[in-house]
């Protein structure tokens, strides 16, 4: 992900724009214009198409995740060490990789902009890549069922990506069933009235 070396260094010339732009900007401090592709102090290095894309899956995976974790009001250490696993295994970040996405987490965790800004924004940018569209809710699933326990309010969080993504209701049901069937003893809210 050679876009880190560019946000570190500050060199970047590119603002993602949007609320994924803001996370952006506060977590590197940067004064990123969501209304505006470039920021003139920045001039210089920009990102290519596809580091553009890899930070936009970044900033908006760790973000997405933060406002997940925190919507039900108790963070569980079980939520963490799937976001943890994730990095690792899923993404293969190293630990200068997975500090800069734990920095964008907590920045995002109690930024203005909500869940569903940052779901569209990731729709925008993905909607012709399904499968970053299907990794996207697993591990939205993943890491709200880490704790043994799926809330309504993490639930529904859930379901707004799933609105957004255009995903149907069967395709949830096939997403939520990889984790919540096989865990033992396993209590989950599901209103069977839900629509999506």
């Amino acid at each position: 992900m050679a876009w880190f070396g560019k946000l570190i260094g500050g060199t970047i010339g590119f603002a993602l724009g949007g609320p994924l732009g803001a996370i952006l900007g506060t977590t590197f401090g940067h004064a990123f214009d969501s209304k505006n592709k470039t920021d003139n102090r920045y001039k210089g290095t920009l990102l290519s198409s596809g580091e553009q894309a890899q930070l936009t899956f970044f900033v908006a995976t760790f973000s997405m995740l933060a406002k997940l974790v925190k919507v039900d009001k108790s963070i569980s250490k079980e939520e963490i060490d799937s976001i943890e696993k994730f990095m690792l295994h899923d993404l293969g970040l190293n630990p200068e990789s997975r500090r800069i996405a734990m920095n964008i987490f907590h920045t995002a965790m109690d930024s203005q902009g909500t869940f569903r800004d940052f779901a569209e924004q990731f729709y925008e940018e993905f909607q012709s890549q399904p499968q970053l569209l299907d990794l996207m809710i697993d591990i939205l699933i993943r890491v709200s069922v880490a704790d043994g326990f799926l809330s309504e309010d993490e639930e529904n969080l859930i379901l707004s990506a799933v609105r957004t993504f255009k995903f149907t209701e069967e395709e949830y049901r096939k997403f939520k069933s990889r984790y919540v069937n096989g865990i033992k003893g396993f209590f989950i809210y599901y209103n069977s009235s839900t629509k999506i």
